[in-house]
């Protein structure tokens, strides 16, 4: 047998194990039904015409999948189909001839003025930056553009000497690889009902000198569309710190730095 050996930031998570079913699927807004964009097992995947590279939500079957939650019987219906599917939060593409993960449904896929930009994506760009070692990107409230894109990144000696009131002391976490997806950071996306985001990172800068957030946006439209360019950037200095089960707190990193200015306190 021949593998192929894939970069990590292909993201791809390759075809289904043998008793292993999954598919690609469209939720209808408002209904349980779905739109079947494509269905594979290890016999191979059946595209549904014209729904490669369309994005969806990855429902997993078989025998490796939990029966239920023990005595939360709400629970199970929320996480299941009413045709037994189970729903991963995962969204994914099926492309050039296996899965690909593009983030968490709930938290990696940012919405902003139109377009669906996946976090991890926009991570992956900036991590070919020769001066930045690690990142976390965010979806941000911005009454224009739905979700706008910020990063955070962590700063040298002399730019932390130099603002020696940040990062807050109520920073707890940023980003964390995601295995067999992406080597170094993870993005975040935040909801509002009453507004909507841009994008935003928090960056791990290891250059020298300061960083010049103007400079890393040119940067960045050199390298993805506009859109995927975070509209703000937040430098914080050595690592970002990551829980005691290597996940990053999504929505402190949110209060910490990019907390709503109209928000109750």
């Amino acid at each position: 047998m021949q593998l192929k050996v894939l970069s990590p930031s292909s993201r791809s998570v390759g075809t289904p194990l043998p008793g292993v079913e999954v598919r690609i699927v469209k939720f209808l807004p408002g209904q349980e039904d779905y739109q079947l964009l494509c269905e594979g097992s290890s016999a191979g995947t059946k595209l549904v015409p014209g729904s490669e590279n369309e994005p969806g939500e990855l429902l997993v079957r078989g025998p490796n999948v939990f029966k239920e939650y023990w005595c939360r019987p709400h629970a199970t219906v929320d996480e299941f189909t009413h045709d037994g599917w189970f729903k991963t939060g995962d969204t994914a593409v099926y492309k050039d001839g296996s899965y690909r993960i593009l983030g968490r449904t709930s938290v990696d896929i940012i919405k902003s003025g139109g377009f669906k930009i996946s976090a991890l994506d926009v991570e992956k760009h900036l991590l070919t930056h020769p001066n930045i070692s690690d990142v976390a990107v965010v979806g941000v409230p911005d009454l224009t553009w739905g979700q706008k894109i910020v990063c955070s990144q962590n700063s040298n000696p002399g730019w932390a000497s130099a603002n020696p009131t940040f990062p807050p002391p109520r920073l707890t976490a940023y980003s964390i690889p995601r295995l067999a997806i992406l080597s170094h950071a993870t993005i975040i996306l935040m909801l509002r009902k009453h507004k909507k985001l841009q994008v935003a990172a928090v960056i791990v800068w290891h250059g020298e000198g300061e960083l010049d957030p103007m400079a890393l946006r040119e940067w960045g439209k050199e390298r993805m569309p506009h859109y995927k360019v975070p509209s703000e950037v937040v430098q914080v200095k050595d690592s970002l710190p990551r829980n005691n089960m290597g996940k990053v707190n999504k929505k402190q990193l949110l209060l910490d730095f990019f907390k709503d200015p109209q928000s109750p306190s």
